[in-house]
C-alpha cells in the first residue's frame, strides 16, 4: 500500500484528476450508447484507477458527492431530454466537483480543469446530446424495448457477438453459430446484453 501510495504522490492530482474525469465520461458514455460492453469494462477500469487515487491522495468528500450529481443529473436527461435544469445543474455540478476534488493546497492545476471542464461540455454536445435525438423514441433502458425486434449481425454470434437494432449496436448471444450480416430476431434481454434468434430467410 505505501509503495501504490508513493505512486500516486508521484504522479499527482494533475493525472488522478484526469483519469476521474475520463473514467466519468466513459461511464456516462456507456449508459447513453449501450453496446458490446467494452465502454463498460474500460469505465470500469479507469474508474478504479481514479478511486485508488482518491483513497490516497487529500481528497474533498464534497466534490466527489458533486461529481455523483453531475452524473445523476446528465444520465438523468435519458429520460427527461428537454429539461435544461437538469442539462445546468448537472455541469455546474461538474466544475464545482473539479473544483472541489481535492483538498485545498492539493488541488490540480487551474487551466487543467478548465480544458477538462471545456473538453466534457463539447464532447456532450457534439457526441452525446445528439445522440439523445436517436433515441426520441425508446428509452434503452428500458427491459423491454427491442423485443421481438428485427436486427442485423454485424459480429458474428459464437456465442457472443453484436447486432445493431434501430441503429444501436449491442452485444448480442445466441444458442447457436450466426454469421455475420444474417438477420435475426430479439427475444430476450439481459441488462446490456440481447439474446436472439436467426430469421429464416427464403
Amino acid at each position: 500500500m505505501a509503495e501504490l501510495a508513493d505512486i500516486y504522490r508521484t504522479l499527482g492530482t494533475d493525472v488522478v484528476y484526469v483519469v476521474l474525469i475520463v473514467g466519468f465520461w466513459l461511464a456516462l458514455t456507456s449508459i447513453y450508447v449501450p453496446g458490446t460492453g467494452l465502454l463498460e469494462v474500460a469505465a470500469v477500469i479507469v474508474l478504479v484507477a481514479a478511486g485508488a487515487g482518491l483513497v490516497l491522495m487529500p481528497t474533498n468528500v464534497i466534490g466527489v458527492v458533486l461529481l455523483l450529481v453531475a452524473l445523476v443529473c446528465l444520465v438523468a436527461r435519458i429520460s427527461f431530454r428537454r429539461s435544461n435544469t437538469l442539462y445546468a445543474v448537472g455541469f455546474a455540478c461538474h466544475v464545482l466537483g473539479s473544483i472541489f476534488i481535492f483538498e485545498p493546497g492539493s488541488r490540480p492545476n487551474t487551466l487543467i480543469i478548465i480544458a477538462a471542464n471545456l473538453i466534457a461540455l463539447a464532447f456532450y454536445q457534439l457526441i452525446l446530446q445528439p445522440g439523445l435525438l436517436v433515441l426520441n423514441r425508446v428509452s434503452p433502458l428500458d427491459p423491454d424495448v427491442f423485443i421481438g425486434a428485427d436486427a442485423i449481425v454485424e459480429g458474428t454470434i459464437d456465442p457472443v457477438g453484436t447486432v445493431r437494432v434501430d441503429g444501436i449496436a449491442w452485444s448480442a448471444t445466441a444458442d447457436e453459430l450466426i454469421e455475420s450480416g444474417r438477420r435475426v430476431r430479439v427475444v430476450s434481454r439481459k441488462g446490456l446484453h440481447l439474446h436472439v434468434v436467426p430469421i429464416d430467410e427464403p
